[in-house]
């Protein structure tokens, strides 16, 4: 089974959680659920309450904290190379920041200018995720990232191909609002802002954006008209002194805001730019379970959902572990890979070694059958080898002295021609006898008679005439035995040079 990716959406007072399991065709999101986090220790109540609708502990975890425990800023740096630009960027960042540039986390993207290198940093205080680590880790939890909202969301979308090259995300929360601006299909500026009641009398300013002046309750047409003459503002004020800053094309919507009767017609109309809401799961390669269709909504659950998908290839964006809080990553051979390659490994070579041997055994015993099947030719084709070696060289050796030695119509190793030995078998043989040959080999050394005759006496008589002969030295009966069934006897006769 794969193992899950779990993504934990940390914002306002709501903590969405989102597991998934990747599969070779895509993502399967097997559980969902959004908690709210309310009084004190409420992220630890809260993921005490998530733990009861998913097992946290049983694969990856990403964590994305709310854009309202971090801080941004544009930068231009002297450098390209973004080894000199992580060395250079805290004496560039301190002179911009209220805080003492050692309690800070601080990570980068490039914005992709290629005129006048720009990043675009992302920081928080050190407190913030040291806390939040804890909290983690007292529920077994260890998170590969902690990321910042919205980002790995706009990271999907870019490397989406129908999505536009000019665009802005807008996350519309309960109390903050997030906006992603990008450029060419580079992200090149973020900004969290509140849109609360307004309670002191005065706006308040987050990184340079006011606040807009709106109802907590449910949104209304004042409230979007609101947040999208922040979003405007924004928006120009980024854009301005820029040569090639262009406008966005269309403006996508996430978050509660964006669930919304009519929100979509409504950010149209406030910013004059076409505004859509969100929704990972049209993508075709992402499923979602039995177990999460009741409980999934895109709008709320979205920036969990693009957590997961992010961490599968597609870009989560800066990562505020760092420094201290960095994963400490175990040896590469006690790792889960390793010892998984270690099984497939050994799986492999016992399946290897079952079939070498399954293999080499049938080999032997065909090899064996072929030696015995040239035994036993080599045993009729050359008869008088009694002692047998090597039969291939052996039989090469005879055919070879065969060829050297014989001469047409000549009987090899003999003198005279093969009908004058034959008339010369006739001769000696007894002119009255009952004799009937079935097989007359001449060979270079030897001549064998084997055939059927009435009596043992007529075999002796068949002896004694060959014996007479000059042109053999010697005459052997080989065998002679009764024939039963035929009232014959079976005979052989060997002469010898």
């Amino acid at each position: 089974m794969h193992p899950s990716v779990t993504g934990i959406d940390i914002h306002d007072d709501h903590l969405t959680a989102v597991q998934v399991i990747k599969g070779f065709g895509g993502w399967e999101l097997t559980a969902c659920a959004r908690i709210p986090m309310e009084g004190e220790n409420r992220l630890d109540l809260g993921l005490e309450t998530l733990s009861q609708s998913m097992n946290l502990t049983g694969g990856e975890v990403i964590v994305a904290i709310s854009g309202s425990e971090v801080h941004y800023r544009n930068l231009a740096v002297p450098f390209k190379d973004k080894r000199k630009q992580r060395e250079v960027l805290s004496f560039e960042l301190e002179p911009t920041v209220p805080f003492p540039i050692d309690d800070l986390v601080v990570d980068f993207i490039s914005t992709g200018r290629s005129h006048k290198p720009e990043l675009l940093v992302f920081f928080t205080e050190k407190r913030v995720v040291g806390q939040l680590l804890n909290t983690l880790q007292t529920r077994g939890i260890d998170p590969e990232a902690v990321c910042v909202r919205c980002v790995p969301m706009a990271l999907w979308l870019l490397n989406n191909k129908e999505t536009c090259d000019n665009g802005l995300l807008l996350d519309l929360g309960e109390k903050w609002s997030t906006l992603v601006l990008w450029q060419k299909k580079q992200v090149v500026l973020i900004r969290t802002f509140t849109h609360g009641s307004r309670t002191d009398g005065g706006a308040k300013v987050e990184d340079g954006v006011e606040d807009g002046v709106v109802d907590r309750g449910n949104p209304t047409s004042a409230v979007f008209r609101t947040i999208s003459d922040t979003v405007r503002n924004t928006v120009h004020a980024f854009g301005t002194g820029k040569e090639a800053f262009e406008t966005p094309e269309k403006v996508f919507l996430t978050g509660q805001g964006a669930a919304q009767p009519g929100a979509s017609q409504l950010v149209t109309e406030a910013l004059d730019i076409p505004a859509e809401r969100v929704d990972l799961c049209e993508d075709d390669r992402i499923r979602l379970g039995e177990n999460a269709v009741p409980a999934w909504d895109p709008s709320l659950m979205d920036n969990a959902l693009s957590l997961v998908l992010g961490y599968s290839g597609r870009g989560l964006g800066p990562d505020l572990r760092r420094d201290e809080f960095e994963v400490s990553r175990q040896s590469f051979y006690r790792s889960k890979f390793f010892r998984k390659a270690v099984v497939w490994a050994l799986l492999i070579a016992a399946l290897w070694a079952v079939d070498m041997g399954v293999s080499t055994y049938f080999m032997r015993q065909r090899a064996a059958t072929l030696d015995n099947r040239i035994l036993s030719l080599f045993k009729k084709t050359f008869p008088h080898i009694s002692r047998i070696v090597d039969p291939l060289k052996q039989a090469q050796i005879e055919i070879n002295e065969l060829r050297r030695v014989s001469k047409p119509g000549q009987v090899v190793g003999m003198s005279g021609k093969t009908l004058d030995l034959l008339l010369e078998i006739s001769e000696r043989l007894p002119k009255s006898i009952d004799l009937k040959v079935s097989r007359l080999v001449i060979d270079p050394n030897a001549v064998r008679i084997k055939g059927t005759t009435d009596t043992y006496n007529t075999v002796d008589r068949v002896k004694q005439g060959l014996e007479k002969s000059s042109l053999f030295k010697t005459t052997t009966i080989s065998s002679a035995n009764l024939d039963r069934g035929k009232n014959r006897v079976l005979f052989e006769v060997k002469l010898g040079r």
